[in-house]
């Protein structure tokens, strides 16, 4: 994978973590709105489905993490590819 094509894969994983950000202030925001929620059964089913959610947000960070190792080894592997044939490029002349 080139450089500039991994760099740009990161840029845009961290603008979904930007976009996630704003999720989890609207989860906060959700979370202290269902603590008011007087029913206890309505109460504990609002939380329920918020955890869920979370639980989500936390599978898409680790996803995003995981790409941005995996493109930054990717990229790494190729400059030193392209290190290797100049290196014998150079041997040769």
């Amino acid at each position: 994978m080139e450089l500039k094509e991994a760099l740009d894969r990161i840029e845009q994983l961290q603008r979904e973590r930007e976009e996630l950000d704003g999720s989890y202030a609207g989860l906060k925001a959700e979370v202290d709105a269902a603590y008011e929620t007087e029913d206890a059964t309505e109460r504990e089913q609002k939380l329920s489905a918020l955890l869920a959610r979370f639980a989500g947000y936390i599978d898409m960070e680790r996803r995003q993490s995981r790409i941005a190792v995996e493109l930054v080894m990717d990229a790494y592997q190729t400059l030193v590819h392209e290190a290797e044939k100049a290196d014998r490029g150079n041997a040769l002349s």
